[in-house]
């Protein structure tokens, strides 16, 4: 594995987009012949290295270095490491491997980083922490280097994925194991099969990366171990005390927690004593402890990873090292995995200012001022947060030094004493003292996540993954920097979501998220920036009856802040040109004969995503938007956008329950000759062709009923088609008036 590493690194240091000239011209700018290592004492700080370690599904409730319980493993090196630092007592993270690793690397919450499920896929626009430690304002660029486990990629991830954020050098899995003897292990892209156990091999490849580390190079090694997530198994005698092979569940997962402990220990005895004196060493969990194997005196059963309850959110956290100013304390300070964002890069400058643009002071806290300054009793936030999203489901939750608030997009709302009542078991939220409490915990966490990054997400070409039926998970500030290509013209699209206990609120300047005006003609109506504003509710409900469409609405708003509009459109006979060539006109929605814009023989000058401009410039979707959802198939297919009567949208691929497959439209093409129509402007003739949208009628024969939707996993939605009506052809709920033209 060494001289794999050898050639990597070479590699890396040559090609990959964490190791680019610039950085490297930054570097060579700076002395490299320090005779003193830098130190850390009483707050002055010269750059340190970090020693970032994770445990995978390890709560406070199974460590020792909590007072919870007696039943807990023995981590002998991490009860040394306690007396050498910092213990947290109120440290948050998610309930869930992925999203914790996304808020801990992006240094924000799902809402804004779109990491808020599982198996989400960090966007490709993420500024990592990796990458921030290599930026011109820092003193000197850190190396880094993530070894274990990533799961940023998705179920399918890319095998180079690590490498374009900024790490100069990954080895380990990218997804969950199957087995801890026989693995795959990744090395900067490259795949082979592993027979090393996989905690020694981590362990033992970050010891020999951080070994090799120039003494006048600051550096980052995050160590994610995989231990003691599933599957459980007796780890190897010769990390463990007790040789004996465990027989049980339990048993398993404290000797799978030992033999991380033993690793840990042989992690930081490797450490040089120059490398001791300036190395801040962090261990935490990343989220609660399962619940088969969690301690239920501690926690409810039901509330454990995969939870927002405190079985899921409070993990364990140490932060150690010659350079901690406070040793063997412990703090109750509320701190956020977002907030070691700020907190190292912060330390990484030398505890000077970091550029505006890098850190959202909103969602990461800087609490490098407890590590080195000695101020474990200061407090930086008051107010903690975290959110999850399971089965489409979102909650959230909001606390202060003593209550904590949880909202479920079910309506359901929770509140909690969980200084004396950790367990969760007696909730507050109906007493009537409480009534202002509650209001100041919902407003915080609403005004939070109504705020987006300081510059917005980036959305350009994104493919939406997320599949909450909720509005609310969506809201922030996106932006995305696109081209008329007929035109040769850029253009910036720009959309906010906001919202509120019932609604979203939708604001755009009605330009998408991808190249447009790309068909064989050029628009009628030049693409102009028009502000639109449309209303979603957060609580669609079936109405008595189906209501059609009409042209006194639009239909939807995309995720891409574009509207669809399906019957704005011309129909035979109605309107000055002759018949048979009809561009606009028929303004009753009731008329017979409405020409259906996405057939292939219809000329509407639309684009290549079936969409183009109204007279005041306005850029909207006739029919399917073909490029903002998931054309692989893999994966069900996220939410793209909402309708007018607040249900959600989704892409065209679903679970039947066997198979990943597109949905099937109940609508089909009628056979024969087309019959006359009452109130029709003229008759066509011919064979029913999919010419018009009478062509078709809804015959139940697919999997979507007559508005062009189902219910999946508890969620009703309408699902993109690759035949009528593409998008949705009724409202099942009530149309929002905001959607009125």
């Amino acid at each position: 594995m060494k001289k794999i590493y050898l050639f990597c690194f070479v590699i890396c240091h040559l090609f990959l987009l964490g190791c680019t000239s610039d950085n490297d011209k930054s570097s060579d700018d700076k002395p490299t012949d320090d005779p003193n290592p830098p130190t850390i004492n009483d707050g002055v700080i010269e750059q340190p290295n970090f020693l970032f370690i994770i445990a995978d599904d390890l709560g406070v409730d199974v460590s020792s270095q909590y007072s919870y319980s007696s039943n807990v493993p023995p981590t002998p090196n991490l009860d040394e490491l306690q007396k050498e630092g910092i213990v947290f007592d109120q440290f948050w993270v998610t309930p869930a491997c992925t999203t914790s690793r996304g808020s801990l690397i992006s240094g924000k919450h799902g809402f804004s980083s779109q990491i808020s499920y599982v198996p989400a896929v960090m966007p490709d626009n993420t500024q990592s922490l990796q990458q921030s430690m290599k930026e011109s304002f820092l003193p000197k660029a850190y190396e880094t280097a993530v070894f274990g486990k990533w799961h940023l990629g998705g179920s399918t991830p890319i095998a180079g994925h690590p490498n374009t954020f900024g790490i100069d050098y990954y080895y380990g899995n990218l997804f969950n194991l199957d087995n801890y003897f026989h693995w795959t292990a990744t090395t900067n892209g490259v795949q082979e099969n592993s027979t090393e156990y996989h905690t020694s091999a981590v362990a033992n490849e970050a010891l020999y990366w951080i070994s090799e580390r120039p003494k006048d190079t600051p550096w980052f090694a995050w160590v994610a171990f995989s231990a003691p997530h599933v599957p459980f198994h007796a780890a190897p005698t010769d990390l463990v005390n007790i040789h004996t092979s465990p027989s049980g569940i339990q048993e398993q997962f404290f000797s799978m927690v030992e033999a991380m402990d033993t690793s840990i220990g042989k992690i930081i005895d490797g450490l040089s004593e120059e490398q001791k004196k300036n190395t801040i060493i962090v261990y935490l969990g990343d989220n609660g402890t399962p619940i088969p194997v969690m301690n239920n005196t501690v926690f409810d059963d039901n509330k454990g990873k995969n939870t927002v309850y405190e079985g899921g959110i409070r993990a364990p956290l140490i932060i150690a090292g010659e350079p901690v100013k406070d040793k063997n304390t412990r703090t109750s300070a509320l701190t956020n995995i977002t907030d070691f964002y700020s907190t190292l890069l912060s330390l990484a400058n030398n505890k000077q200012p970091i550029p505006a643009g890098f850190v959202d002071p909103e969602q990461s806290y800087d609490f490098s001022d407890l590590i080195v300054d000695g101020q474990t009793s200061k407090t930086r936030r008051t107010y903690n947060y975290a959110e999850f999203i399971k089965s489409n489901a979102l909650s959230w939750v909001v606390r202060n030094d003593t209550y904590k608030y949880i909202y479920h997009d079910t309506g359901v709302e929770e509140l909690y004493n969980i200084i004396s009542d950790i367990k969760e078991t007696t909730n507050l939220i109906a007493l009537p003292e409480y009534a202002s409490l509650i209001a100041e915990l919902k407003n915080k966490g609403l005004d939070l996540r109504s705020q987006a990054s300081v510059a917005g997400t980036d959305i350009t070409d994104q493919v939406f993954s997320l599949r909450s039926g909720d509005c609310n998970a969506y809201i922030g500030s996106y932006h995305a920097n696109v081209n008329d290509i007929n035109n040769s013209q850029p253009y910036t699209a720009v959309l906010d979501i906001t919202s509120d206990s019932s609604s979203c609120t939708w604001t755009s300047n009605a330009i998408p998220n991808h190249d447009f005006n790309d068909g064989t003609q050029n628009f009628a109506n030049a693409v102009e920036e028009v502000t639109e504003t449309f209303n979603t509710t957060r609580s669609p409900a079936y109405a008595g009856s189906v209501t059609s469409l009409t042209l006194d609405y639009d239909d939807a708003i995309f995720l891409n802040g574009v509207k669809l509009d399906l019957l704005a459109a011309a129909c035979y006979g109605i309107g000055t040109a002759p018949l048979g060539q009809e561009k606009v006109g028929c303004n009753v929605s009731s008329t017979p004969w409405r020409y259906d814009p996405v057939f292939s023989g219809n000329t509407f000058r639309t684009d290549n995503h079936n969409a183009h401009t109204q007279p005041d410039g306005a850029y909207h979707y006739h029919g399917d938007p073909e490029s903002i959802y998931d054309l692989t198939g893999t994966t069900a297919s996220g939410v793209i956008g909402f309708a007018a009567d607040g249900y959600p949208i989704f892409g065209p691929y679903f679970d039947d329950g066997t198979t990943i497959r597109r949905a099937v439209s109940g609508h089909t093409l009628k056979v024969g000759a087309r019959q006359s129509q009452s109130g029709e402007g003229a008759f066509p003739g011919g064979n029913y062709d999919g010419t018009y949208r009478d062509d078709y009628e809804f015959t139940s024969v697919g999997d979507l009923d007559e508005c062009n939707g189902m219910t999946r996993d508890g969620v009703y939605g309408y699902y993109l088609t690759d035949g009528f009506p593409w998008v949705l052809s009724c409202f099942k709920g009530t149309p929002d008036p905001s959607f009125q033209k």
